[in-house]
């Protein structure tokens, strides 16, 4: 069996994000979609529109990742490197992003959600205050900050536990 270069794990863990991320999605809208009917007894087209379209962005979604994940591997993994030995601050790098990617992909669904329901309540004047729009919204920028952020948080962990000589 041959070795598997920091560029080929990449694109495999991009791959199995977008297959979970589309796992989550579609665990995040059973549960809407029967309450509605069981509520109602009747579907709301309103609920159902938000739904399709939640749906259908992310299954976009997750067919980009799928189809640009040697891109975003390119990102992820400097391209100059092609051996199969992972160093520590490589390691910890990809570690941060990949965290970066996973509360982004379990908080993208959620925020969609949020936002149906926001745009339902605020059409039935049943306007309140959410919190969980909020939250996933802290989330998403969390996860961005993760992501594109990583190096220069490896670079600052460094510092802080080998001390400046680092």
């Amino acid at each position: 069996m041959g070795l598997v270069t920091k560029r080929e794990v990449a694109i495999i863990g991009i791959r199995i994000l977008a297959i979970y991320f589309i796992l989550q999605l579609l665990g995040s809208f059973a549960v809407p979609v029967t309450v509605n009917a069981l509520l109602r007894g009747q579907s709301d087209p309103h609920m159902a529109l938000f739904i399709i379209i939640g749906l259908g962005m992310g299954l976009v979604f997750s067919g980009l990742c799928w189809i640009l994940a040697p891109k975003i591997a390119g990102i992820i993994v400097s391209p100059d490197t092609t051996q199969a030995a992972l160093p520590t601050s490589d390691l910890q790098t990809s570690l941060f992003r990949a965290i970066g990617m996973w509360i982004f992909i379990t908080a993208l669904p959620q925020f969609i959600l949020a936002i149906a329901v926001f745009i339902h309540n605020f059409q039935s004047f049943a306007i309140s205050f959410d919190f969980r729009l909020i939250t996933q919204a802290l989330e998403l920028i969390l996860s961005v900050c993760l992501i594109f952020s990583a190096q220069q948080l490896s670079n600052l962990l460094r510092k802080l536990r080998y001390g400046s000589a680092a």
